[in-house]
């Protein structure tokens, strides 16, 4: 069973991915290192979350959040058409 992400390490992969927990069980069983792969994508993606999160402070949005709000949005203005 994998261990449980900390907090930071779910916050910056919802940043970039839709479900954290997911990816993770995902890395786990595709990666022969899913200690390396979840290193290397926090490493790779932690600038960006901090700016956003610094940036858009209260309004910041993870990635699911957006989609799901643009989403929302689309659909709103397909059914005013």
């Amino acid at each position: 069973m994998p261990r449980t992400l900390s907090n930071y390490e779910r916050a910056v992969l919802a940043h970039v991915v839709l479900d954290p927990d997911e990816w993770w069980d995902w890395a786990n069983d595709h990666h022969e290192d899913p200690e390396s792969a979840i290193a290397e994508k926090v490493t790779r993606w932690q600038g960006n979350y901090d700016a956003a999160k610094t940036a858009k402070g209260e309004a910041y949005q993870t990635r699911a959040q957006a989609e799901s709000e643009a989403l929302a949005e689309k659909q709103a203005q397909q059914g005013e058409s």
